[in-house]
């Protein structure tokens, strides 16, 4: 949360995380996202690192690029 209050001090409002699991979830779970893009496959890879939980997250947009499903959720709260 430091970084955020510093981003905040120097008046940057928007960034973008491209984290891992872990990271991403330190954002979800202290509220402090506005979007979310998933991107997932039809490719079974039978082994990897689990995503992040998602929670209170409303799914605003949903598309099909070639094989690979593009979904958009929005914080319940924000909407």
């Amino acid at each position: 949360l430091e970084i955020i209050e510093d981003l905040y001090q120097r008046n940057i409002q928007s960034i973008l995380i491209e984290g891992g699991p872990k990271t991403l979830q330190k954002f979800i779970d202290y509220s402090i996202w506005n979007e979310c893009h998933i991107f997932t496959s039809n490719n079974n890879w039978s082994a990897g690192i689990a995503g992040p939980l998602l929670v209170n997250a409303q799914e605003v947009a949903n598309m099909q690029l070639l094989t690979d499903n593009y979904k958009i959720f929005k914080p319940i709260n924000n909407l």
